[in-house]
């Protein structure tokens, strides 16, 4: 049922859209979609190619990283050891988070 009325959906998209100014635009930047295709292939390949080159340098498993590795573990190494790079973080994200809140708001103002 969710995939045909996705299909149904898609369906509509196309109908509304405007297929032949596409065709034209098209035409104009096939150059530029090409080399985009290839540059993002390189980019796809090049990445595949790094994990590849990482899994072989992995550590050995051992029974240490189970109690190493839990959401306990990173909490208590957050709040003891890193308390304040943690707490300058989260002022630093606050900051951030309001100082965009304010340009968006001015940008509102003023257009």
């Amino acid at each position: 049922v969710y995939a045909g009325a996705i299909m149904v959906l898609f369906l509509f998209v196309i109908m509304l859209l405007n297929v032949e100014d596409e065709e034209k635009l098209f035409d104009k930047f096939r150059v530029k979609y090409f080399l985009a295709f290839i540059l993002g292939a390189a980019v796809v390949g090049q990445i595949f190619y790094s994990i590849a080159g990482v899994t072989n340098m992995l550590p050995e498993i051992s029974s240490n990283m189970a109690e190493i590795g839990t959401i306990q573990a990173a909490g208590d190494v957050l709040y003891t050891k890193y308390l304040l790079p943690f707490e300058m973080t989260a002022i630093l994200l606050t900051a951030a988070v309001v100082g965009a809140l304010m340009v968006a708001q001015y940008k509102i103002k003023k257009g």
